[in-house]
């Protein structure tokens, strides 16, 4: 990491350190969850920079979907919407369909990714219009609410395999 990309992530650490002690302390009127939602939501502005000045994809893709999850999160805790299920297959086929037209803006030879947005934010809009009570909903919906049962566990295994694979 260059300099300035340590310094701007450090500052961004102490200062949800400062906020969530704040928060602890009731000097200010705000939960841990809002401010973990706005670090992701900043972490992954920071990135987004970051990962195209290097050129790296891989940054890319996982930062704009930090921002957008950060995104989500913040309007589904701050503003009364119907929440059931059908809200986070649309979310993850938005986030998916974002991080496709990331990658092309990374890269604008690459039809691919253009073509691939565009139809997965097709497919969104349709899920939304058209797919009320079919099969296709009932299934990712329950997978969809399976994942948020054990994400947990999937954030342990993936913690570990990243700890194996340090130390090769």
């Amino acid at each position: 990491m260059k300099r300035y990309e340590i310094i701007i992530f450090s500052v961004l650490l102490v200062l949800t350190g400062i906020l969530i002690l704040l928060a602890e302390l009731k000097l200010i009127d705000l939960t841990i969850t809002k401010i973990l939602i706005m670090d992701l939501s900043a972490f992954g502005i920071l990135a987004v920079y970051i990962g195209f000045e290097r050129g790296s994809r891989s940054l890319i893709a996982i930062s704009t979907t930090a921002f957008l999850i950060g995104i989500f999160l913040f309007v589904t805790n701050n503003y009364e919407l119907f929440t059931n299920s059908k809200i986070y297959i649309l979310a993850l086929l938005f986030i998916s369909a974002t991080n496709f037209l990331m990658l092309y803006l990374e890269n604008p030879k690459s039809a691919p990714l253009l073509f691939a947005s565009i139809l997965i934010y097709l497919v969104a809009a349709f899920s939304v219009t058209l797919l009320k009570n079919s099969y296709i909903t009932y299934i990712s919906n329950g997978l969809v609410n399976m994942l948020i049962e054990y994400w947990p566990v999937f954030l342990l295994f993936f913690g570990i395999n990243i700890l194996s694979n340090s130390r090769k």
